[in-house]
């Protein structure tokens, strides 16, 4: 029963919902993506698939929704019954099995009622008029069942991530008249999200796939995450199941060893202890903004100083006010000395200075995924490279291999469209973009999101790295583990204001989520900063 208790009420074995049996793929012959994969989803099971980038869990999703054909010899079965492959869409729709993919399609500019309604439809009337009144009482009523509440004619830009991801699988979930529903494939739901999100999102599937009966295949990167969403977790490797894990008998150790296929180590860099430069690379006075009040702070050579709190404290607006004057922020900011004005300084400006950013979302502000790795890395010093109004390609080429070698982006051609990458590796593309140019502020906002255990190992083993040569780095994120570890110090904010700083050799991922619910709970804007040292 492959590990699960698959039963009725009445004791009596059921079907999986979804069995996938020797599922193998090669795009080149004797180079095979997927390797004889096989596993199952029972009724109400959670099952989660995990894997580095690479490691063929998107190639999978691909042939259950009838995009790449498998090689001769596999099979899927949905409730017990084959499906005639290579599989073709509409089958797998009347199987009853549905997708959520990562970007859930959301338009921002258009409502929640016309988001819902894309891909289904509208009920209409006479001459194609739209019954508006019928299709909000229908969804109010589907959204009701589903324990979700939203106003239908609020802006999509408005929602949560956690509230965009419920209503995309409400979306999916839609079924026409005489179809079934058996099964959904959700594309790394929580990609985007904090741990409370993800948490929250995971408790209310677990409620619809028991309540449904559905079988989840959940794609994700975090141990701890799918230990606490899933039933199950399906290890890939190289194209191969390695290993399925009960949630309830695994640690988070023994999923990345998995992942890995030996110890890890040392997950986060050891850092040698330096003593700290007197003078300040970076320093931050009374920064505000639309959500961050009197913000002061600073960051020294070889330090790695982290920010975070609960979400909406104020941490997640902290590093476009330094990077982008189009932020309006207020306040007085000193680099290497030198007052920089961030109500006029350019983006362009701060980048000249030894300054620069990582955003969170990459896809729209630190890639351009029709590009090139080369032209995305040689983007901001291309200048460089011309000479008597002509590009030097030869040279181009040339630096955008040694930095990608450097910071090990796979695969090395150079020439490889930015959007073909997996997650990670396009990760590796900004970080190597940017510290290719040697800056000595590196402002980075959750530089790990969406990204797997060994693409973030390196990302860690990077900044480590810029910190030894003397950069000062600031690392807004939600990741509170990642902090402890990584963090020489971490501020934390509550309510728009630095609340609490932790230092110390010993602070725990325990001790910056206790920061962050005390200092979430300090409402007064004279509240005293507290300093909390743990040795």
């Amino acid at each position: 029963m492959d590990g699960f208790d698959a039963v009725d009420n009445a004791g009596s074995t059921v079907n999986p919902k979804l069995e996938i049996r020797n599922i193998s793929k090669s795009f080149i012959s004797g180079r095979p993506v997927l390797s004889g994969v096989n596993f199952s989803i029972y009724p109400g099971e959670i099952h989660a698939l995990a894997g580095a980038n690479g490691s063929g869990k998107s190639t999978i999703v691909k042939i259950l929704a009838g995009y790449y054909h498998p090689n001769e010899g596999a099979e899927i079965l949905v409730s017990g019954k084959r499906v005639s492959l290579p599989v073709h869409p509409q089958d797998i729709r009347k199987a009853g099995v549905r997708f959520v993919h990562q970007d859930n399609g959301f338009i921002a500019g258009m409502s929640v009622l016309d988001n819902m309604c894309l891909g289904r439809g509208f009920s209409c009337g006479p001459l194609w008029k739209i019954k508006w009144r019928e299709e909000r009482v229908s969804l109010e009523e589907e959204l009701a069942r589903h324990n979700v509440a939203v106003d239908l004619e609020e802006d999509a830009k408005h929602l949560s991530v956690a509230a965009k991801a419920k209503l995309a699988i409400i979306r999916a979930l839609y079924c026409r008249p005489g179809e079934e529903l058996t099964a959904v494939v959700l594309d790394e739901p929580t990609a985007a999200m904090g741990r409370e999100e993800a948490a929250g999102l995971g408790v209310w599937l677990r409620e619809l796939a028991v309540r449904e009966k559905l079988g989840v295949l959940f794609i994700g990167h975090r141990p701890q995450e799918l230990r606490e969403i899933a039933d199950r977790i399906s290890v890939l490797r190289n194209g191969s199941l390695v290993a399925t894990f009960r949630s309830s008998e695994v640690s988070n150790e023994e999923i990345v060893e998995a992942l890995v296929g030996s110890r890890i180590g040392s997950f986060y860099p050891v850092r040698a202890k330096t003593s700290r430069d007197p003078a300040a690379v970076l320093e931050v006075e009374n920064l505000s903004g639309e959500t961050v009040s009197d913000v002061s702070f600073s960051v020294y050579p070889g330090e790695i100083v982290g920010v975070t709190g609960l979400q909406g404290t104020g941490f997640e607006e902290l590093p476009y006010l330094l990077f982008d004057s189009e932020h309006g922020a207020k306040g007085k900011l000193v680099h290497n000395g030198v007052e920089v004005d961030v109500r006029r300084t350019s983006i362009a400006e701060h980048i000249a200075r030894g300054m620069v950013l990582v955003p969170r979302d990459r896809a729209r502000n630190s890639v351009i995924t029709d590009l090139s790795i080369r032209e995305n890395i040689t983007q901001p010093k291309l200048r460089k490279f011309i000479r008597t109004g002509f590009l030097r390609k030869n040279e181009e080429i040339t630096d955008a291999q040694k930095v990608s070698q450097a910071f090990g982006v796979t695969p090395v051609g150079v020439e490889t469209k930015v959007g073909s990458l997996s997650g990670g590796n396009q990760q590796k593309v900004v970080v190597a973009k940017w510290m290719a140019l040697a800056p000595d502020v590196i402002v980075l906002h959750e530089p790990t999101e969406g990204i797997d255990v060994v693409a973030k190992k390196e990302i860690f083993r990077l900044l480590a790295e810029r910190a030894a040569s003397g950069a000062a780095i600031l690392v807004c994120s939600i990741e509170y583990e990642d902090l402890a570890h990584i963090c020489d110090r971490i501020l934390v904010c509550g309510s728009g204001k630095v609340r609490m700083e932790l230092k110390g050799g010993e602070v725990s991922g325990e001790d910056v989520v206790r920061a962050s619910f005390q200092a979430s709970l300090a409402e007064r804007d004279d509240a005293e900063r507290v300093t909390w040292s743990v040795n």
